[in-house]
């Protein structure tokens, strides 16, 4: 017969840097989730600016990065917020493979957004903050790819839509580099053929 032992627990691991995001407990973070309503996303300033090469070029590479504020939590207003700034660029391929240098952009789209969240008045803070770190850049994007858009048909640009921000890219995103750079489509892609 075999021996009825109880289970024991698995050996006690330290956590890993990922597992660490200063939260008391899974819970806690649950909590927040929970309860948080989106009050406000804002757009409190934006610049756009297209040089008259663009239209010429037709190597030229979209990218987009992003970076957040340090987030401020209210305990007693129970209200979270941070701000965002999103960067799109178009730039001329280096001309050859030895040519590090690199080259002005072409087109610049920088917006801020600011985003508060409230009903947090019971809420730990850095439970909040790595909430609107987190919520806040998936919320903020589809404003600023959709702002982008709109300035793509005004200007003429008609480069192709932004893709879709992925829970990948914003794995990566929480590297050492403060500011985040995702590589899009040639902007030739997004050109109506004439």
């Amino acid at each position: 017969m075999a021996e009825n032992k109880p289970h024991s627990s698995p050996p006690i691991r330290k956590l890993t840097s990922r597992e660490k995001v200063s939260l008391r407990g899974p819970a806690t973070y649950s909590e927040v989730v929970h309860e948080a309503r989106l009050r406000d996303i804002l757009l409190v300033q934006s610049q756009f600016f297209v040089v008259p090469e663009f239209h010429a070029e037709k190597d030229a590479k979209l990218s987009f990065k992003w970076d957040i504020g340090e987030p401020s939590f209210d305990p007693k207003a129970g209200v979270v917020s941070s701000m965002f700034q999103w960067v799109l660029e178009a730039r001329s391929p280096a001309a050859g493979e030895d040519d590090h240098t690199e080259r002005p952009p072409l087109l610049t789209l920088s917006c801020h957004y600011f985003i508060v969240y409230d009903n947090l008045e019971d809420c730990d803070g850095e439970a909040a903050k790595a909430f609107v770190r987190r919520v806040g850049t998936f919320a903020t994007y589809p404003y600023f790819r959709a702002f982008a858009s709109q300035l793509a048909w005004a200007s003429g640009t008609n480069f192709p839509p932004l893709p879709i921000l992925t829970d990948h890219d914003l794995t990566r995103a929480h590297s050492p580099q403060p500011k985040r750079t995702h590589k899009t489509a040639a902007v030739s892609e997004g050109r109506p053929r004439r």
